[in-house]
């Protein structure tokens, strides 16, 4: 009896299984809508993420390609103004100016490039001197310091910096007494109120051929007055805007 008893299926029991496995499967469905859904929703807002990245991007590659399309254009009118340029200058006018443009890229200090800028003038109205020349005066002023430039303008033009005298020549006069052109420099002067700048920046001259001293021996710079050269008064035309011209100060 047992035995058979052992064989039968409670029906309650059985019902009551069939409805946990639905009620398992219909819990497994409704986690897996929520697990799902939770999912897409995360894929969702980062695919929106993602669509907005790309659509900056294309945004930005559009107008990038805009502005490539303006630089194409822009260079290529630069390079129809520079073989334009070339064309009306003459090749040796032409690579003359790209010389100074070079030393326009080195220079950092505005009153050197105001001096290219006057040297590129002079060589575009075809005013200055002659080719050789101005390949000498170019490696100059590529040499020379604003400082250099300056102290030799004040050589020519002692005036313009507050002192008393028509050039250089004079300059014993006004500073009296030994070392006088020395002292007026330095005193009239930016930059060289140091006299070891000074002394540094009149040998430099003097090894460029822009000035000499007419007195020789040890005490020449006590006693004489720094003078500039014929190749000086060529260097500061061609360095001075065309319609300038700096004073005779030569012997």
């Amino acid at each position: 009896m047992a035995a058979a008893g052992a064989g039968l299926v409670n029906p309650v029991a059985g019902m009551a299984g069939g409805a946990l496995v639905q009620t398992l499967g219909a819990g497994w469905a409704l986690f897996n809508q929520r697990h799902v859904k939770d999912f897409l929703e995360d894929w969702l807002e980062h695919y929106v993420e993602l669509a907005t990245a790309a659509d900056k991007l294309r945004s930005d590659a559009d107008e990038q390609r805009v502005d490539l399309d303006e630089q194409r254009a822009d260079l290529d009118d630069l390079n129809t103004t520079v073989a334009d340029l070339s064309e009306s200058l003459g090749d040796a006018a032409f690579a003359t100016i790209n010389h100074i443009l070079e030393v326009v890229r080195r220079t950092a200090h505005e009153e050197k490039m105001e001096r290219l800028r006057n040297a590129a003038l002079h060589v575009a109205l075809a005013d200055g001197p002659d080719q050789p020349l101005q390949d000498i005066l170019l490696s100059i002023l590529d040499v020379l310091t604003v400082l250099h430039v300056r102290l030799l303008d004040c050589l020519f033009h002692p005036r313009k910096y507050g002192i008393d005298a028509v050039n250089s020549a004079d300059f014993h006069v006004v500073g009296l007494g030994i070392g006088g052109a020395f002292k007026v420099i330095q005193q009239h002067v930016p930059g060289f109120e140091r006299q070891d700048i000074l002394e540094r920046c009149l040998d430099d001259l003097i090894n460029q051929g822009l000035v000499y001293y007419q007195e020789q021996g040890r005490d020449a710079r006590l006693l004489g007055n720094p003078l500039p050269t014929t190749l000086a008064h060529d260097f500061m035309t061609f360095i001075t805007a065309p319609d300038i011209r700096p004073s005779t100060g030569l012997s």
